[in-house]
């Protein structure tokens, strides 16, 4: 669970960032420079999720996906390849067992 919530709380800190940045791609005269348009988005709309931390609730909406769907497929590939290999080999190279299924 830690390591879907890392993430998250990585992109939650740099969400100022990408947001100005993303702004300033789409008309580059609307900052002079991050700094700028963190300013100015602060003042007009404010810290919350309508202003410096938009599209937080979408990231979040999308790691949760993301970590939903890496682990629930990994623990399926790892069962379909225990089965394919039988219980003696799969226990025997478990660890390269558990590499392939993480590669999928």
């Amino acid at each position: 669970m830690l390591d879907n919530l890392l993430p998250l709380a990585i992109s939650i800190a740099f969400n100022v960032l990408f947001f100005c940045s993303t702004l300033s791609q789409v008309d580059p005269t609307i900052y002079k420079s991050n700094l700028d348009g963190w300013v100015k988005i602060h003042r007009e709309h404010g810290f919350g999720t309508r202003g410096l931390y938009t599209g937080v609730t979408p990231t979040f909406i999308g790691y949760s996906f993301q970590g939903a769907a890496k682990y629930g497929f990994y623990e399926l590939f790892k069962k379909k390849y225990i089965d394919l290999a039988g219980e003696e080999t799969a226990h025997k190279y478990r660890t390269t067992l558990y590499l392939a299924a993480s590669a999928r």
